[in-house]
C-alpha cells in the first residue's frame, strides 16, 4: 500500500447569531450596500427604518420629521444618531435635523430595546447610522436618479394629473490621502467625500370657495334673505349696500381674492395649480487617521441645506412663502487601546440647524388697508438680528370667513436657530410672536381676537344691533 500525501485544511465558518447571548439587546442591522441596491424615494436613510421589525410610520419619506413608532412607543421617544452622536432637533419635538444620504452609510442599526447604558435620551429605539470611510483603494460612485409624473396616478379630486419632476444626482469618492512628493497616506490617512443635489419641481392643487363677484361690491340682490341697515333698521333697497357704506379696509381685502374660475358639486368656485420648488444640497466630508494600531482618529462634517418655495394657503398668487433650513452635523472620534483590558473611546458631536420660515410679506399700503396695531413691533418684540432681517415685515390682520376661504397673510412661522453639542446647553433663539390680530365673520356676527380688544368691543356692539334688527 502506498503512503498517502499529507494535506492540511483549515476551514473558517461564520454564522449569523440570531440572538445576542451576551446582552438582552434586540436590534436589526442593515448594510449600506443593501440600502443602495434597493429603490427608495429621496435616497436617505430614514425610510429604511420601516424594514425593521416593529416599526411603523405615518411620514416615512419625511427627511426631518420621520414619525417612526417602534413597538408602540411614541416617535418622539426615538433617538437618531450618526457615528454614535445624536442627530436630534431638540427644539423641534425630536425630529432629525438632517437625513444622511444612503451613499455615505456603511451600516444602519435599529436598537429596539434593552440597550446598554451607552445609549439613552429616548425610551424608544436608537437608530444609529455609521458613515463610510476611505480605504487604501481609491473608490467612488457617480449616480443620477430621475422621477416624473408619467407613471403617477391622478388624484381622485383633481381634474388633471399634477406635474412633477425630480432629479437626484451626485458623486462620492474615497481613498488614501496622497499629495505627490509631500505625503503618502496609504495605511495611515484616508478621506471620503460626497457631494449631491436633489431638485424637485411639482405643482400643488388648490380648491377654494370664494365670494361671488357681486357680493364683493355689496350686491346681495340674488339672496332671498334681506340685508338690514343697522342705522335705520330697514332693509337695504334691492339688497344692495351702497359703496359709501363699505369700509375701505374691507375693499382692500376684497382685492386679494381672485375671480372665480371653476365650479363643482361641492360648491368650490376657484382652483389653481401652483408651482413648488424643493431643493436639497447634500455634502459629506470624512477624514480617518491611524497613528498606530492602538490609536485612531476620525473627523466627519455633514452639511445639508434645504430650500422650499411655494404658495401658502389658500394658494393665491401673491402668497409666496420661502423656507430655508440649513443643518450641520460634525463628529470627532478618538479611539485608543490603552491596555489589552482597557479601551478609551472619546466622541464629540455638534448638531446645528436653523428653521427659517418667511411667510408672504403683505404691505398694507399695497392693498389700501389701514388697521392700527395696539402693540407696535420693534426690536424688542421682533428680534431682527437673530432672524437675519433688516426690517420688521409688513402685515395685515388675518381675515376668516365661515364657509368661504379666508386670508391669513400675517401668519408667521417660527424662525429659530438651534445648536446642540453633547455636554452643552441647548440654545433656541429668535421666536417671533404675532400681535397683528385676526377677524372672524360668521354670517351677521363678527368676532375679533384679544390682540384687537378695542375693535372687538366695537364690532360686537354692531353685531348685536344686527341681530336685534333681524329678529
Amino acid at each position: 500500500m502506498e503512503v498517502g500525501q499529507i494535506a492540511d485544511q483549515v476551514t473558517i465558518q461564520a454564522t449569523a447569531v440570531a440572538v445576542d447571548v451576551a446582552t438582552g439587546t434586540t436590534s436589526q442591522l442593515m448594510s449600506g450596500r443593501d440600502m443602495v441596491q434597493l429603490p427608495s424615494r429621496g435616497r436617505n436613510v430614514q425610510p429604511f427604518a420601516l424594514l425593521m421589525p416593529g416599526v411603523v410610520s405615518t411620514t416615512p419619506n419625511d427627511r426631518r420629521n420621520n414619525n417612526s413608532a417602534v413597538n408602540g412607543v411614541r416617535p418622539t421617544h426615538n433617538a437618531w444618531l450618526i457615528d454614535g452622536g445624536y442627530n436630534i432637533d431638540t427644539g423641534g419635538n425630536w425630529g432629525s435635523p438632517l437625513a444622511p444620504n444612503i451613499e455615505t452609510v456603511a451600516e444602519f442599526r435599529a436598537i429596539r430595546g434593552n440597550y446598554s447604558a451607552e445609549f439613552g435620551t429616548g425610551g424608544g429605539s436608537q437608530f444609529n447610522v455609521i458613515s463610510k470611510g476611505g480605504t487604501n483603494a481609491l473608490h467612488g460612485s457617480l449616480y443620477y436618479f430621475h422621477r416624473n409624473d408619467k407613471l403617477n396616478a391622478r388624484n381622485f379630486f383633481s381634474p388633471v394629473r399634477d406635474p412633477f419632476k425630480g432629479n437626484d444626482y451626485g458623486f462620492s469618492v474615497g481613498g488614501p490621502v496622497y499629495i505627490p512628493k509631500v505625503y503618502n497616506g496609504k495605511n495611515r490617512t484616508f478621506f471620503y467625500v460626497l457631494i449631491g443635489e436633489i431638485k424637485e419641481r411639482r405643482a400643488q392643487r388648490f380648491f377654494q370657495i370664494l365670494p361671488d363677484m357681486p357680493f364683493r361690491t355689496g350686491d346681495f340682490s340674488s339672496l332671498a334673505r334681506p340685508i338690514y341697515d343697522p342705522q335705520t333698521g330697514q332693509p337695504f333697497p334691492g339688497n344692495i349696500i351702497p359703496s359709501s357704506r363699505i369700509d375701505p379696509n374691507a375693499l382692500g381685502y376684497v382685492k386679494m381674492f381672485p375671480a372665480p374660475n371653476f365650479r363643482d358639486s361641492a360648491g368650490r368656485n376657484w382652483t389653481a395649480l401652483q408651482g413648488r420648488t424643493d431643493d436639497t444640497s447634500e455634502k459629506n466630508f470624512r477624514i480617518d487617521h491611524h497613528f498606530n494600531d492602538s490609536n485612531r482618529l476620525m473627523w466627519r462634517y455633514t452639511p445639508e441645506y434645504r430650500l422650499s418655495i411655494f404658495k401658502a394657503d389658500p394658494g393665491f398668487d401673491f402668497l409666496t412663502r420661502t423656507d430655508r433650513t440649513p443643518a450641520r452635523n460634525m463628529a470627532v472620534n478618538y479611539n485608543a487601546s490603552l491596555r489589552p483590558t482597557l479601551l478609551n473611546d472619546f466622541n464629540f458631536v455638534r448638531s446645528h440647524n436653523r428653521i427659517m420660515q418667511f411667510p408672504p410679506d403683505v404691505s398694507p399700503s399695497t392693498w389700501g388697508i389701514n388697521i392700527p396695531q395696539l402693540f407696535n413691533d420693534d426690536e424688542n418684540t421682533y428680534p431682527l438680528a437673530s432672524l437675519n432681517l433688516d426690517k420688521v415685515p409688513e402685515r395685515v390682520p388675518t381675515i376668516g370667513l365661515v364657509n368661504y376661504s379666508g386670508i391669513a397673510p400675517s401668519t408667521r412661522g417660527a424662525i429659530s436657530r438651534r445648536s446642540t453639542a453633547e455636554g452643552q446647553p441647548h440654545v433656541d433663539q429668535g421666536r417671533a410672536h404675532d400681535q397683528d390680530g385676526s377677524f372672524l365673520f360668521v354670517r351677521n356676527k363678527i368676532r375679533a381676537d384679544q390682540h384687537q380688544c378695542v375693535r372687538r368691543i366695537q364690532l360686537r356692539r354692531a353685531s348685536h344691533r344686527l341681530e336685534r334688527r333681524h329678529r
